[in-house]
């Protein structure tokens, strides 16, 4: 029997997740006996026919940040799906949903969200348009709050994908955006290359020259982004380097450490 072969004859389970457990497709599929994951009444349910595990409230899971993330719950139904059919117990499952994601060392990199004296911080990688997207509908401010943006690219994309990033930043409107390269990842392009993409469809969209910086070293732009912030500002930064990341880290972790206010001088970690 080829190997072809035996995959057509496999028979997989089908199991279906979404936001809402009451979503027909769902419902329907366990009046088939099937197998889904969802949200009711603001718990994580796990269902299969007629029995069900209710893994916890999302607002009490912290990579749900409070329960706003919604693209991280739709991520976390499909894990528990996953754990389910690989044997893992629900009262593992629970244990583990109310604490990962507390520590940032559980997920370095990954909607990480800071308070640093008045100023929310939001890192995450974000590389592509929708990922872009949903980062900033989490990071949306109140009214009259501003919002800041480090913006870049791997220099492999195509320049519509560029762009289209780009378009994705200038729907929010932000109040201010360091364009950066990203090191190590220019892939074909020149130094300045990417930024200069972004701005000009940045510009071609509407936001004002005023409103972007370029600073092509993705550490030195996070500090540009602190040194401009103050009291009520969300600022989002994507951060990408090998190299940065760990120094962005320390960074962040000095200023929290030492009650970093806005207006006072950034820390020079060692």
């Amino acid at each position: 029997m080829t190997v072809t072969q035996t995959a057509l004859d496999v028979q997989l389970p089908l199991a279906w997740f979404a936001l809402d457990a009451n979503a027909p497709l769902l419902v329907d599929h366990r009046a088939r006996e099937g197998l889904t994951c969802g949200v009711r009444d603001g718990h994580l349910m796990l269902e299969q026919d007629a029995a069900s595990e209710d893994l916890g409230a999302i607002t009490a899971m912290p990579l749900s940040l409070g329960g706003s993330a919604h693209y991280n719950v739709a991520n976390i139904a499909a894990a528990v799906i996953a754990a389910h059919v690989l044997g893992v117990k629900a009262t593992q499952m629970r244990a583990v949903l109310a604490r990962f994601g507390a520590d940032p060392r559980d997920n370095p990199g990954r909607l990480q969200s800071l308070d640093l004296g008045g100023v929310r911080v939001l890192v995450d990688y974000a590389h592509n348009p929708d990922g872009l997207r949903g980062l900033l509908q989490l990071a949306k401010p109140a009214a009259g709050e501003r919002l800041a943006l480090l913006l870049g690219q791997a220099g492999n994309r195509e320049d519509g994908e560029i762009r289209e990033l780009a378009g994705v930043a200038a729907e929010f409107a932000p109040d201010r955006i360091v364009l950066k390269d990203m090191s190590g990842m220019l892939r074909g392009r020149t130094v300045g290359e990417v930024p200069a993409l972004l701005r000009e469809e940045l510009l071609r969209r509407g936001l004002r020259d005023e409103k972007l910086v370029t600073c092509l070293d993705e550490y030195t732009a996070v500090r540009t982004l602190l040194a401009w912030a103050r009291p009520g500002d969300t600022l989002v930064l994507p951060i990408h380097g090998k190299l940065e990341r760990p120094k962005v880290d320390a960074l962040l972790a000095a200023m929290q450490a030492q009650g970093w206010t806005p207006g006072a001088p950034l820390p020079v970690p060692g």
